[in-house]
């Protein structure tokens, strides 16, 4: 009888689950447009936003505007349902334009047409969103405006938040950085990276982009999900050493303004890579000072002297010299390991910026060997020197009687003997029961604290943030933290 009931109680969960998760799957299906008869949507976004659904041959299945804008647009528009979605993409373009989204509005030469697949959405067929792109990008040219086009596409999406049941639904970081690129109308080859990190406000999902080019400082958030601006700021100067201009969302800059024109969320690498170094103007040259006049002859009639002719005005050169060219991130911290008298291969790097100090480009590089922290800036352009400082916290933990650090091991001291970055991520994951592809690594630092080394991992999965710090030397969980991102 017993064994009878545990029988049922046990088939009784197996169906439980099961109904579980046909329901959540039903439920997912529900929110696709396939239960409609439609294959895929599109969404076209300029200000007015609107979405395109399609059946699997391409062809229209219904029109709807997303924000205020679109709905506008589409009122007096005949139905487009049936036609292809080359046709519909193409005269939604038109009616854009004609409506002065590109040729009127206060920010109107910053305004780019992003195109945006939706997460599993069927391609009706190859070089889909290739042909879109091309379509677009062929109507502007005849409507004589030049707005970048951006697509988003099933590549675009960032794999590591995909799971079985659905597709991720996070563009990656290089597609955010393209969005914000291509907005601050600057080219990748141009910018430097300040700081580009993902994050959750008020339960959205963001990308915070920082960068510089050509002397100006640029912010952006970018919505990890659809990819629009949500805020955006630019400090424009007109040379290096002072700022003349800000622009925030809904201003223009200024005419006299430059507008031409972003550390990444760590992935599973220890070294990020410096992008190509852009060139910066520099102070023009300073006009050379006027001769001084020679005194004039005098005169056969001492009681009328003439009066000497004042010297023309030298020119004065509006253009600058040529922009210098930075050093790359590597020979900066070849120059500071030279000059520490360290092997490259004993230093644990903590912190390298790129950074602008009183209009200068500089780097600011922070390494340790052997529990010696070296701070160095390094001159950006000409790889000069500007500031050191060594910090012996071995020595200063020996010569404070007050407050001693624990007497090193052979093996703490002997930076060779740490566990490297990796094997440090690999514990903290281990210890919240996570893997490396359910999470994305928003922070990993090296440091010394209390005369201990540690690694400092931070990390997010889902909803869920964790903080780890890891011994650096015998791979021991020191302190670890979840908080839920609400």
């Amino acid at each position: 009888m017993k064994k009878t009931i545990k029988t049922a109680t046990i088939t009784i969960a197996v169906l439980l689950v099961i109904a579980t998760v046909l329901t959540a799957g039903f439920l997912l299906l529900k929110k696709s447009p396939l239960l409609s008869g439609t294959s895929g949507t599109l969404i076209l976004s300029v200000n007015p936003e609107i979405r395109i659904d399609y059946d699997k041959s391409g062809n229209v299945t219904a029109v709807k505007g997303n924000n205020a804008d679109g709905k506008r647009l589409l009122v007096g528009i005949d139905d487009l349902s049936g036609k292809s979605y080359v046709e519909a993409v193409k005269l939604l373009v038109k009616e854009i334009y004609n409506a002065g989204y590109f040729t009127s509005g206060v920010e109107s030469e910053r305004r780019n047409i992003v195109v945006r697949i939706e997460p599993g959405s069927v391609i009706p067929e190859r070089n889909f969103v290739a042909t879109i792109e091309n379509e677009i990008a062929s109507t502007v040219r005849g409507l004589d405006v030049n707005p970048d086009v951006i697509t988003i596409g099933h590549d675009d999406y960032d794999n590591k938040y995909a799971s079985a049941i659905r597709p991720s639904q996070y563009i990656s970081l290089e597609k955010a950085k393209e969005i914000a690129l291509a907005h601050a109308g600057v080219s990748e080859s141009e910018v430097v990276f300040d700081d580009r990190e993902f994050d959750f406000e008020r339960g959205r999902a963001v990308y915070e982009l920082e960068f510089y080019a050509n002397g100006n400082e640029y912010d952006y958030d970018i919505d990890a999900t659809d990819g629009k601006i949500l805020d955006y700021e630019w400090d424009i100067r007109k040379n290096t050493s002072k700022k003349d201009d800000t622009v925030k969302n809904g201003d223009k800059p200024k005419e006299n303004a430059s507008s031409s024109a972003v550390v990444e969320p760590l992935d599973n690498a220890t070294e990020p890579t410096t992008p190509t170094e852009p060139t910066v103007p520099t102070e023009p040259t300073a006009p050379t000072e006027p001769t001084v006049p020679t005194e004039p002859t005098a005169p056969t009639e001492p009681t009328a002297p003439t009066e000497p002719t004042t010297p023309a005005e030298p020119p004065v050169s509006v253009e600058p010299p040529p922009a210098p060219t930075y050093i790359t991130l590597e020979k900066a911290k070849e120059i500071a390991l030279k000059d520490a008298g360290v092997d490259a291969t004993k230093a644990i790097f903590d912190d390298r910026e790129f950074d602008f100090e009183n209009g200068r480009a500089i780097y600011e590089l922070e390494f340790y060997v052997d529990r010696v922290e070296y701070e160095y800036d390094i001159d950006a352009v000409n790889g000069s020197i500007l500031r050191k400082k060594i910090d012996d916290k071995k020595q200063s933990a020996n010569n404070t009687p007050s407050a001693p650090t624990a007497p090193s091991t052979p093996s703490e001291s002997k930076p060779e003997n740490y566990i490297t970055l990796e094997k440090a991520k690999e514990i903290a994951l281990d210890h919240a029961g996570l893997k490396a592809s359910e999470v994305f690594f928003d922070d990993c630092e090296f440091d010394v604290e209390k005369g201990k080394a540690v690694y400092e991992i931070d990390f997010e999965s889902g909803r869920y943030e964790y903080e780890y710090d890891i011994d650096a030397v015998s791979g021991e969980v020191i302190k670890s933290e979840r908080d839920y991102d609400d």
